[in-house]
């Protein structure tokens, strides 16, 4: 009784080092192996240019409204204005 308390004592241990420690990605994925299911967090797959906010295909953001809209517009235009000048 004593030694299995203790052999549980020593695992429940080693159990909480692992939880502690801080695993990588691809440690997380060696233990899994091939059952591993787990969903990827969807990012913005059409990268938008900073300054004028448009994506590859020259869409604004769905989040934007008209009043935002036309002052980035007005924006971009000044600054093609100020790179046509320099």
């Amino acid at each position: 009784m004593v030694q299995k308390s203790e052999q549980n004592e020593k695992q429940a241990q080693e159990e909480m080092k692992e939880i502690i420690l801080k695993k990588s990605p691809l440690d997380v994925d060696e233990k899994l192996g091939e059952n591993a299911d787990y969903i990827e967090m969807e990012t913005d797959q059409n990268e938008r240019d900073r300054k004028t906010l448009l994506n590859k295909f020259g869409q604004y953001p769905a989040w934007m409204n008209g009043r935002r809209l036309k002052r980035q517009k007005t924006l971009v235009k000044r600054l093609k204005k100020k790179k046509s000048k320099v």
